[in-house]
């Protein structure tokens, strides 16, 4: 890689996992439900961009076959965490025990089918598939880019501006980044992510992804 590649790829880099974010921090009291739509525009603008690269593998953005072959091993973790995530909100947050689905049943729903199609894939294609194939090449190792992309994907939910959505961002993100690195499979980190996250959004923790984490 030559030194202007190389310079061009970190700016590219920085501009969309640390001075987007800032801006999307900075500006969060008016995006409200853009949100969404700024999602699917750059997860559409970073797809055109794979697609016309001749080094990228299309199958990345849809292998069945990794997704099944590696299917067992996200529902053994999940199997294993999401009692506990759950037992620490009953205990911690009682308040919000599994408040949406009581209070807005309908709406939950329609949540748990809509946002893993449109907030959790572009999510996936925009902090995994992306960043993968366009920067790993700047880090010096696996473990380095996968702390860098977990940052990236909770500096994306400062926006909520609480610590709680940071913390899980966090954490998501490293789950994810070695679900991607080992399968290549946008599928199935995706079905992974909409794991986790219907699962918060059941049993309470949505309230620190919507602006109601923010008022309090």
């Amino acid at each position: 890689m030559t030194g202007s590649r190389r310079i061009r790829l970190w700016t590219e880099f920085l501009a969309l996992y640390a001075i987007v974010p800032a801006v999307v921090f900075t500006c969060r009291s008016i995006l409200g439900w853009l949100i969404i739509p700024m999602l699917v525009v750059s997860a559409s603008a970073m797809t055109f961009v794979l697609l016309r690269d001749t080094g990228f593998d299309r199958r990345q953005l849809w292998d069945a076959q990794s997704a099944r072959n590696g299917l067992t091993g996200i529902v053994r973790r999940f199997v294993l965490g999401a009692p506990v995530l759950a037992l620490g909100v009953y205990v911690i947050r009682p308040d919000l025990w599994l408040n949406f689905p009581r209070s807005e049943p309908w709406l939950w729903g329609a949540l748990m089918v809509v946002y893993p199609l449109w907030s959790v894939y572009p999510q996936e294609i925009i902090f995994r598939t992306f960043p993968t194939h366009r920067y790993r090449s700047l880090f010096s190792s696996p473990r380095v880019f996968m702390l860098t992309n977990a940052v990236g994907f909770a500096a994306a939910h400062l926006l909520f501006a609480n610590t709680i959505a940071l913390v899980l961002s966090l954490v998501g993100g490293l789950l994810f980044v070695q679900t991607y690195l080992a399968t290549r499979s946008t599928l199935l980190v995706a079905v992974e992510h909409a794991l986790w996250g219907d699962l918060i959004f059941t049993i309470g923790l949505g309230w620190y992804f919507f602006g109601g984490s923010v008022a309090g």
